[in-house]
């Protein structure tokens, strides 16, 4: 079996160019462009698994004219925090209306969703 695997960021977690850097890599970004500017990390396996969810995957998914409507799980890291379960996308998670369970996905539909 063949594993397709999508990019769909490469950057660092502030995303590259960083506004506020003025270091030779940001700075030939904002000079030249299209390939010198990525998104936050993330990967697409198979059409069915996403790695990391971070704020650039509408625009990453949607430049890579990628489908995620088949995503079944969703890796993503997590944490302790003040003893409970914590991620650094839960913010993400929530506002894409995702819904897990064990690493499952449940739904992927926003409310406003025709289907």
């Amino acid at each position: 079996m063949t594993m397709k695997l999508t990019l769909l960021g490469t950057g660092a977690a502030e995303a590259i160019p960083d506004p506020f850097c003025s270091c030779r890599v940001c700075e030939t970004a904002r000079r030249e462009g299209g390939p010198h500017v990525r998104a936050r990390a993330t990967a697409l396996v198979n059409d069915d698994l996403l790695i990391d969810l971070g704020p650039d995957l509408l625009t990453s998914a949607n430049a890579a004219r990628r489908y995620l409507g088949d995503l079944q799980t969703l890796l993503i890291r997590t944490h302790l925090k003040n003893g409970k379960l914590s991620s650094d996308h839960a913010e993400e998670s929530e506002r894409w209306n995702l819904r897990m369970n064990n690493g499952q996905l449940l739904s992927r539909c926003s409310p406003r969703c025709p289907a």
